[in-house]
């Protein structure tokens, strides 16, 4: 797909993984997606959040995925490593699904509390599937110090 395209669908180049989110937000009752960085970079959201509030639940996101994860070495012990799948957290509001989506990338969804949790969570791992296939078969980033000889 070329630039054009992304800009026709609402889409900029600054965020190539939005595909990874259209089929999550057809799903009833779901209200907003993000896929990000573990750093906390936007690189898709859907259609309806807006970039200042994707950016801020981005931030948000990766923390809580990055404390998680520190909470639960504590649990277990420091000394192994832990590999967060998912965290669910439930307000009066709604869900939100944070899931690890592969290499140094996240996918969250937040959803109404209507939603089918199941439908939701086979969803998301479908996606997250073909977001890692995506990633995997993609070069490498150049490494900053690279980039700047």
């Amino acid at each position: 797909m070329t630039n054009t395209n992304y800009k026709k669908l609402g889409r900029t180049t600054e965020e190539p993984m939005t595909w990874a989110l259209e089929p999550l937000v057809k799903i009833p009752h779901v209200i907003h997606a993000v896929v990000l960085t573990a750093d906390g970079l936007v690189v898709g959201r859907s259609p309806d959040l807006e970039r200042t509030d994707a950016e801020g639940a981005a931030a948000m996101l990766s923390t809580v995925q990055a404390s998680t994860r520190t909470m639960l070495a504590a649990f277990i012990g420091s000394a192994r490593e832990v590999r967060l799948r998912q965290v669910v957290a439930e307000s009066t509001e709604g869900y939100a699904f944070i899931t690890d989506a592969g290499e140094h990338t996240i996918l969250a969804v937040y959803t109404d509390l209507e939603v089918d949790l199941g439908v939701v969570a086979e969803a998301v791992q479908i996606q997250v599937k073909r977001l890692g296939q995506k990633v995997m078969s993609a070069a490498p980033r150049q490494p900053a110090e690279d980039a700047l000889s």
